[in-house]
């Protein structure tokens, strides 16, 4: 069952989503994402004073077609989000699907922000394919991917640097509180599966100059808050959940 405060979150994600002010909608974010720190700082005030009410670690199982193009690049993105997120993602081989463990509350945060981000990837993709020139539409769908996932990577674990700075300086505690929740999601993962290396090669045939800026700048101006993928044009879905 889903928590109070999961509720509170996914209503103002949701009021981002339907506003059609700008500032109104970031408004609404930037209280989502508020919520979701303070309340992960919480929980681990919470389960330092009484280990009894600390989350069972869960799994959601993620909807990724192996060999689909574009979906090396999704796994790419999602294990990105999952990392910043507290969260362990694995890739099952053959079964189309990949794996997030984590803590319920972290886990919500890993399904919006990837369905956010995937959605907007969509969206922009569509939008530069429309205005390029001589370039096949599978090379280009290919590199922009590529380029796309790379620098949401870069952008995730920038701002993740960031934010582990600021704890550090205002709750040097909550700072390592917060990465042991981490380690001990890792070592539950490490229990229970045993996982090999994930390997993967790019979907790229020829290297597109014009795609690969394109899927650059397309992540350069992604919302990657968690933010309003119903703003361009379609609503967000929950993950399926295993």
């Amino acid at each position: 069952m889903e928590s109070d405060i999961a509720r509170k979150i996914r209503g103002l994600l949701k009021k981002a989503e339907g506003s059609a002010f700008e500032e109104e909608a970031d408004a609404f974010l930037r209280k989502a994402q508020e919520l979701m720190f303070k309340h992960g700082i919480d929980e681990e005030r919470l389960w330092a004073t009484d280990p009894s009410r600390r989350h069972k670690i869960e799994i959601r199982k993620v909807k990724i077609p192996d060999n689909k193009p574009g979906s090396m690049q999704k796994r790419i993105m999602l294990n990105s989000i999952a990392k910043v997120n507290h969260c362990k993602m694995w890739f099952n081989q053959g079964k189309g699907e990949s794996s997030v463990a984590g803590y319920p509350n972290d886990l919500i945060f890993v399904e919006l922000l990837y369905t956010s981000i995937v959605t907007q990837m969509a969206f922009k993709q569509a939008m530069a394919q429309a205005h390029a020139s001589n370039v096949h539409h599978k090379t280009f769908k290919s590199n922009f991917a590529d380029a796309f996932a790379s620098r949401i990577h870069e952008r995730l674990m920038e701002n993740h640097r960031r934010n582990q700075v600021a704890i550090q300086a205002s709750e040097p505690g909550m700072a390592i509180a917060i990465m042991d929740r981490k380690t001990e999601v890792d070592n539950w993962v490490k229990s229970k599966y045993r996982l090999g290396s994930a390997r993967g090669s790019s979907n790229s045939g020829t290297f597109n100059s014009q795609a690969y800026a394109a899927g650059r700048q397309a992540a350069d101006t992604t919302d990657i808050s968690g933010g309003r993928g119903g703003k361009l044009g379609s609503g967000r879905k929950a993950l399926p959940s295993g």
